[in-house]
C-alpha cells in the first residue's frame, strides 16, 4: 500500500494536508486532490455558527414554552393619577401630597401580598 500526503493549495486558499492512503499512482492521488471539497476556515466558521444559531433559537423556543405569562395589569390606577395630578399641582410644596403617596404606597404593598398569595 502507497501513502501519499498531498497539500492542496488552490489559488487564494490556505494549504490543506489531504491524505491518500491507497494502492494507485501519484497522478491518480492528485486527481482525487483536485476534485474533493475544500473548506476554507470561514466556510467551516458559517457552517458552525449557522449550527449554533439554529440551536439557540431552538432553546430559547423551548424555554419560552416553559415560562409562564404574567398578568401585567396596573393596580391603583385611581391612586396613580390623583398622586401625578397633586404632584404636578404642588411642585414646590411636595408634602401636601404626602398622605395621598402613603395611602398609594399601601395599595401597592396590597396589592403585591394579593398577587404572592394568590400566584407565588
Amino acid at each position: 500500500m502507497t501513502i501519499y500526503v498531498i497539500e492542496i493549495v488552490p489559488e487564494g486558499r490556505p494549504r490543506l494536508p489531504f491524505f491518500v492512503a491507497s494502492a494507485i499512482t501519484q497522478s491518480q492521488a492528485k486527481h482525487l486532490c483536485a476534485s474533493a471539497p475544500v473548506y476554507t476556515a470561514g466556510q467551516k466558521n458559517l457552517d458552525r455558527y449557522k449550527k449554533k444559531k439554529k440551536q439557540f433559537y431552538d432553546q430559547a423556543t423551548k424555554s419560552e414554552a416553559l415560562v409562564k405569562a404574567r398578568n401585567t395589569e396596573s393596580v391603583c390606577i385611581n391612586l396613580q393619577s390623583q398622586i401625578l395630578n397633586c404632584y404636578k399641582e404642588n411642585r414646590e410644596q411636595t408634602l401636601q401630597c404626602s398622605d395621598l403617596a402613603k395611602t398609594y404606597m399601601q395599595c401597592i404593598d396590597a396589592a403585591k401580598k394579593n398577587l404572592l398569595v394568590n400566584h407565588g
